[in-house]
């Protein structure tokens, strides 16, 4: 990832450099070439009687500025912070520091400032972070943060404070849930949408206060964006999502990037995304009520470097280990085993699509007990792995 941070200590040294560059002779030979042999002399050839056409320019295209030339200058109190991947450049206070996040390093990066309480566990610290989250998809920046609250919060609850950040349209909401509450900026650049979060707000925690409106009014007042030297793939929802059948019906988690096809019979559960339900009552128990056959997917998080068997490996000791079999689910490498412990067995998969984990548990997968509800299992836990698909996140 292209990024780095500069101190107005680094700009003489630059400058230096710069002189003694231009100062040297300038060679137009590149280290692939191949040197060409002299040629022995030859007499000149006689000019043509035919007049020789008059010579046109050449139109030359407009060189394309460097991005890094559009970006601030820092100063003593202000570092930059540069990142040609993701199009972005801003200032930030020197005594924030720079971590890239856990889960995607390469797309969005921490300023972590000071704590409430140095030295407690339970104090908040400040910090904000910048995110380049993926193409636009023809949403504008009002559009960006409507969406947002749509799929994180389940409705439009508040239409937002318009600003301009960075010279484009920004919409910054407040109060969004976290632990202690966010403020966000929502902004779309180039085809690309980001977020600038910032927790706690500075209301919040009054003691804090100077440290929060520093880090937010430094990178918000800086940042500059271009279009972003971008070479990842991006998979979308609509390019790998299946279609209804006449008995099945689609399903799509966005902001956990996957959709997969259930069958007619079964529903899914409105408090619990990604669980379904069908078939008969199988049993009453005390603490769960009607027992039906359900298939739950979740996510396990993000793992990078591990296979699924890996995954799983501390686990072994919990589950039907003669089950184990490593095959491939939504063209992905997975591993699929029995867990028998209570209140009743599951069949279970862990699917790792890039660095992140998924998981899939189909209960109560009890054959000798329940029989009859082995058919409504069976179908379901086929149907959804045979067609469940993997894409971005939306963020």
């Amino acid at each position: 990832m292209s990024q780095f941070k500069l101190s107005a200590k680094s700009i003489p040294i630059l400058i230096l450099v710069i002189v003694l560059q231009a100062c040297a002779p300038i060679q137009a030979v590149k280290a692939t070439d191949t040197p060409v042999p002299a040629q022995e002399p030859s007499a000149m050839p006689m000019p043509s009687a035919t007049p020789l056409p008059a010579a046109t320019e050449t139109p030359q295209a407009s060189p394309t500025p460097d991005p890094l030339s559009l970006c601030p200058q820092p100063s003593q109190d202000a570092s930059l912070y540069y990142s040609e991947e993701n199009g972005f450049c801003f200032l930030y206070p020197t005594y924030f520091n720079l971590n890239p996040d856990s889960e995607r390093p390469d797309e969005a990066i921490w300023l972590l400032g000071p704590l409430q309480t140095p030295g407690s566990q339970e104090s908040l610290r400040v910090y904000l972070v910048v995110a380049n989250n993926g193409p636009s998809e023809e949403l504008g920046s009002a559009g960006y943060a409507s969406r947002w609250q749509e799929l994180y919060q389940g409705s439009v609850s508040q239409s937002g404070e318009q600003a301009t950040i960075g010279g484009k349209p920004a919409v910054v909401l407040s109060d969004l849930p976290a632990f202690s509450p966010e403020q966000s900026a929502f902004i779309v650049a180039n085809g690309f949408k980001y977020r600038i979060t910032l927790s706690p707000q500075e209301a919040d925690v009054p003691e804090l206060a100077e440290h929060i409106r520093l880090v937010w009014e430094t990178v918000t007042n800086s940042i500059v964006f271009f279009p972003p030297n971008d070479q990842r793939k991006y998979v979308s929802a609509s390019e790998v999502c299946p279609t209804n059948t006449s008995e099945t019906r689609m399903f799509a988690r966005l902001i956990e990037g996957y959709c997969l096809l259930y069958p007619m019979g079964f529903e899914p559960a409105v408090d619990f995304p990604g669980q379904f339900t069908g078939g008969p009552v199988l049993f009453n128990d005390p603490d769960f009520g009607d027992v039906r056959v359900s298939l739950t997917v979740g996510t396990f998080g993000s793992l990078p470097g591990q296979t699924p068997l890996e995954v799983i490996q501390p686990r072994l000791e919990f589950i039907d280990q003669s089950s184990v079999q490593e095959i491939t689910i939504g063209g992905q490498p997975a591993v699929t085993f029995i867990d028998p412990r209570g209140p009743w067995a599951s069949r279970q998969a862990l699917i790792m699509y890039g660095s992140f984990a998924y998981t899939i548990l189909a209960q109560p997968w009890e054959p000798d007990s329940h029989p009859e509800g082995l058919p409504y299992l069976e179908n379901i836990w086929n149907t959804a792995t045979a067609s469940i698909r993997f894409f971005d996140k939306w963020r």
